[in-house]
């Protein structure tokens, strides 16, 4: 986010720097609301897919963004949406999985987070560099995002259990 916003807005690293402390803020908010509700009523699939939807969204919103002040609100919502969803995406193999299957899932998450942090500064960097543009690399950072979403959509929400 910092080389990101630095490009647009054309500001010196401290400006920069202080500007990236509001969405950091607006994340650890997000994260705090959405936990008490997802605790509060014991749901976490729709509590970690409709935050994922909205901050991809955002970051869809962003490539069509001609300034500085409009972009870091944009950023700003999207932190405070995918950072909110990040208790509740670790709570969710628990409610259906087993201890043994869920302990694998954990692995499984952490796994294919390792191959997007691996493969995804990549991807940004070829897009911006083939587009000469960040507008692509945003949009596929947005449609990954929206395309996690749906994924999510489709796991079962609680424990389903085999009636004989």
């Amino acid at each position: 986010m910092p080389t990101f916003l630095q490009r647009i807005s054309h500001l010196p690293a401290v400006a920069v720097a202080r500007l990236i402390m509001v969405p950091a803020a607006a994340g650890v908010a997000g994260l705090f609301m959405n936990l008490w509700s997802s605790d509060r009523f014991a749901e976490h699939k729709w509590h970690t897919v409709i935050p994922i939807a909205c901050g991809s969204l955002c970051y869809l919103l962003i490539g069509t963004m001609p300034s500085t002040i409009p972009t870091v609100l944009l950023l700003t919502v999207y932190y405070f949406f995918a950072t909110a969803a990040f208790a509740s995406l670790w709570a969710m193999p628990t409610t259906f999985l087993s201890k043994a299957a869920a302990a694998a899932a954990f692995g499984l998450i952490n796994s294919v987070g390792q191959m997007g942090a691996f493969f995804g500064p990549s991807i940004v960097g070829y897009l911006n560099d083939a587009t000469h543009s960040i507008h692509a690399s945003v949009a596929f950072i947005g449609c990954s995002l929206l395309t996690s979403a749906v994924s999510l959509s489709f796991l079962p929400s609680t424990v389903q259990t085999e009636s004989t």
